[in-house]
């Protein structure tokens, strides 16, 4: 179990397992200091459902969400 608390998550590229020739949808989940994990997930709906989750836990909220960024004032 880890605490989720100022660690941060990121989608990364769609990998090939050598095995399987599975094509695997993966999530690294940073952990600070210098730890991580990564999760795979077989389609892309299951790795956007929990990528959301993931966030969500952490904390995470979306700059956008919250400001409208315009054309810079001066």
């Amino acid at each position: 179990m880890h605490c989720l608390a100022g660690t941060f998550c990121k989608e990364l590229p769609i990998e090939q397992c050598k095995y399987t020739g599975l094509n695997l949808f993966p999530i690294k989940i940073v952990l600070p200091p210098n730890k991580s994990r990564v999760l795979y997930f077989q389609k892309r709906e299951e790795q956007n459902k929990w990528s959301s989750m993931l966030l969500q836990a952490m904390g995470f909220s979306n700059l956008f969400d919250h400001y409208d960024l315009g054309k810079k004032l001066g």
